[in-house]
């Protein structure tokens, strides 16, 4: 019995790493929110934006491809089609020109030194493919330390400067830089010590060439209703206004946002080693649940908080952006055994229809809230109209094509 219990305990470490990871940045979050001023808490949220966002569209759907085509051979030995390998190279290299230059044009005001943050965009795309191979060979928790590690660095850092009493808004920017260089660095040793890689031709160019297509795609639409909601807000809204959304955000929406990452970071493997239709349905009924539970607790959590009145921010100005960021994240919860599935199984011809259909139906919603939206609330019902659509239709052409038996 207590063999079991601690198997059932290791079984989820990397979970551990997840949560730890994500209390770590939740607290720096709130520390930060008091110590720096209304403008500096914008400028590092925009900065934490831009490194979360070059981190997931940076290899430009390229890792999607790499999980969908590359095989374990045998423990720590790695098949890699030789042209898809080529692919990644090029799609580090020129993401981190166009990224750096973008920001460095639209936010050059914010104190950071451009080489570094070149450097930095550098090492931050390459940890997307450093995770995806731990991933595949199933090194879980070094995947989610090598994630997690610039979050538990600033932290830390943190930590450090409240002692002395002196927290540096410079520092913090340069601690997150040191934080993801760091990162990267171990991760690659690790690669190039303890994994061997062979590079193969079992696929041609152009299903891989297709294929990147249509990834390449859906990780631009997922990028940009993940992140467009930011911009459009301090565009919108002004920068302060965007510092006490991503603020809110990392209460209120993280959350569900850990799971939701856990649970596709977990069901991908399984998903790839095997699929029926009856534990994938109740698989996101069970995410379901979870979410509109979770939701309960965080809304204890805003009433304890506004009661014993714990930190020097009015949340209750919020209530209705609060109740609505979560029901976007009881959305996104309820995605998330959605997406692997589909990664992992969905045909070239249903990936076509799918990924143009939720460009487009994610385009024109945005567009009509940057046009017309008056408040934030009118902002997050847009990106639930944007969730509740592509889930259900990425669930739909799964699901059909399953029943067609035209699964790969």
């Amino acid at each position: 019995m207590k063999e079991k219990f601690f198997r059932k305990i290791a079984q989820h470490q990397s979970l551990y790493v997840i949560g730890f990871g994500a209390i770590s940045f939740f607290l720096a979050n709130i520390i930060l929110k008091e110590k720096l001023s209304a403008v500096q808490y914008g400028e590092y949220s925009l900065l934490i934006t831009y490194f979360s966002m070059i981190y997931i569209y940076g290899l430009l759907g390229l890792e999607q491809v790499f999980v969908k085509y590359s095989y374990i051979k045998q423990k720590a030995i790695i098949e890699i089609n030789v042209f898809l390998a080529y692919l990644l190279f090029v799609a580090i290299i020129c993401s981190t020109i166009a990224s750096s230059s973008f920001f460095l044009i639209c936010y050059g005001d914010i104190p950071l030194n451009s080489m570094l943050l070149v450097f930095t965009t550098l090492c931050m795309i390459s940890l997307l493919l450093i995770y995806s191979i731990f991933r595949i060979n199933s090194n879980f928790v070094l995947a989610q330390l090598i994630v997690n590690g610039f979050k538990i660095f600033l932290f830390f850092l943190i930590l450090f400067s409240l002692v002395f009493d002196s927290i540096n808004y410079n520092q913090i920017l340069f601690g997150i830089t040191i934080g993801i260089i760091f990162s990267f660095v171990i991760g690659l040793i690790y690669v190039h010590r303890k994994l061997d890689i062979n590079y193969v031709n079992t696929i041609n160019r152009k299903t891989i060439l297709t294929v990147a297509f249509y990834f390449f795609i859906s990780t631009f639409t997922f990028s940009v209703i993940n992140f467009a909601d930011r911009f459009i807000i301090d565009s919108r809204f002004g920068i302060e206004k965007f510092g006490d959304y991503f603020y809110l955000s990392n209460i209120f929406l993280a959350p569900f946002s850990i799971l939701q990452n856990y649970i596709g970071f977990k069901k991908l493997v399984d998903y790839k080693n095997e699929f029926n239709v009856k534990s994938f349905n109740k698989n996101n009924l069970t995410n379901l649940y979870i979410g509109i539970s979770l939701s309960i607790l965080l809304l204890i959590l805003y009433y304890c908080i506004i009661f014993i009145e714990l930190l020097n921010f009015d949340f209750s100005r919020y209530f209705s952006c609060i109740v609505l960021i979560m029901i976007l994240g009881i959305i996104k919860l309820y995605s998330s055994g959605i997406y692997p599935a589909f990664d992992i199984h969905i045909n070239v011809k249903f990936l076509k229809i799918s990924k143009v259909l939720i460009l487009l139906i994610s385009f024109t919603i945005l567009g009509l809230a940057y046009v017309y939206a008056e408040s934030l609330e009118t902002i997050i019902v847009a990106l639930i109209i944007i969730w509740v659509v592509k889930t259900l239709m990425l669930k739909y052409f799964l699901l059909f094509q399953v029943k067609s038996n035209l699964i790969e």
